[in-house]
């Protein structure tokens, strides 16, 4: 047998400590199951086209984590994001992004994507994607903090 069955739902784990192979339905600790392959493995694969994330709870390679964010710098699921390339979790895609979307229209508060800022005194500003209490302004532009609306607006409401 070259490979696990896949309607037994297992998948194949070399023992290095023993030299054995085995067929198991959950893979060890530190180890993901990988699909491709229906291999326990301790990176889950990525190409051009596929990028997989582990998921520590069922141990787990998977293209979209559950109850968690997608976290490319390790390709794992987290249930916070951190660090300076991907600090906001976006609810929309369960990934952790470094800007929050347009659309859905996201701000980040707190390095969470949200439709409304929860800070008091914050602003929703579409410049940076973030809430902040005071919004952005160049020569081009000048936007108001609105109480109203929770937003940097062009003109008060």
């Amino acid at each position: 047998m070259s490979t696990c069955p896949i309607n037994a739902g297992t998948f194949g784990f070399y023992n290095t400590t023993s030299g054995s192979r085995l067929c198991v339905s959950m893979c060890p600790s530190n180890y993901f199951a990988e699909p491709l392959q229906r291999t326990c493995t301790t990176f889950c694969p990525n190409s051009s086209a596929t990028l997989y994330y582990a998921y520590n709870t069922t141990r787990e390679c998977l293209l979209q984590c559950k109850d968690s964010f997608a976290f490319d710098d390790t390709r794992q699921c987290v249930t916070q994001c951190s660090g300076s390339n991907y600090p906001n979790a976006d609810n929309s895609t369960n990934k952790c992004v470094a800007t929050c979307p347009s659309s859905p229209d996201y701000y980040a508060d707190s390095n969470v994507c949200v439709f409304y800022c929860t800070t008091a005194n914050y602003f929703a500003d579409p410049i940076g994607r973030v809430c902040t209490q005071r919004c952005s302004n160049g020569s081009a532009y000048i936007q108001y903090g609105d109480r109203r609306t929770g937003r940097c607006e062009k003109k008060c409401s």
